[in-house]
């Protein structure tokens, strides 16, 4: 009984590591498995498949020019790089139907163009040099991305939310709360 050893209680250091950079998803389909041949042994932490070298994979920010899209955007900056994913801004221009005139589109081609080009120039300056810009141009907001992230076959989207009335999520929805709930990959929100 001279001897006492110190058992380590929680994740190894490595994996306190891969979890403060990993994406929630990641944790939840990852499996732990035991050994008990040993007390002392560390379980081993395996993450979900990641796509091959030669596959780069993609990662998609919402952006609407809001504070709770630039929070979006400083965030899917620091995680792109880290999950080792593109980066591609994704600007939906809502398009309202005009009985007997073309569409009312909520940004002009101008302002559209802005928001773009500030989530490149920010993008650009926290030295990210493969960032990309998409509008599209669509009736509903989270249909779009949604199509988006199938047709390109994104592994992650970042999308900003507020705090909405309860009365405005009753009427309207959450565009943030419809990508969730729809996603074919895993979605960070940020607040």
């Amino acid at each position: 009984m001279g001897s006492s050893t110190k058992l380590q209680v929680g994740p190894s250091p490595m994996a306190r590591r891969y979890w403060a950079c990993a994406p929630p998803t990641c944790l939840m389909e990852a499996s732990w498995q035991r050994s008990f041949a040993s007390p002392h042994k560390q379980p081993q932490f395996e993450p979900r498949r990641t796509p091959p070298m030669d596959e780069k994979g993609r990662l998609v920010c919402c952006v609407n020019g809001s504070s709770h899209s630039a929070r979006a955007v400083e965030l899917s900056c620091l995680l792109a790089p880290v999950l080792g994913l593109e980066l591609t801004f994704a600007l939906v221009n809502q398009t309202r139907p005009a009985s007997g005139h073309s569409d009312i589109r909520s940004w002009s081609d101008e302002e559209a163009r802005h928001i773009l080009d500030t989530c490149l120039t920010y993008a650009r300056a926290k030295g990210l040099r493969k960032a990309y810009a998409k509008k599209i141009e669509a009736a509903g907001i989270s249909t779009a991305i949604l199509e988006y992230a199938h047709e390109q076959k994104v592994l992650h989207i970042v999308v900003g939310t507020g705090n909405p009335p309860f009365i405005g999520r009753l009427l309207m929805g959450s565009v943030s709360e419809a990508i969730v709930a729809r996603a074919p990959c895993s979605v960070t929100i940020a607040r």
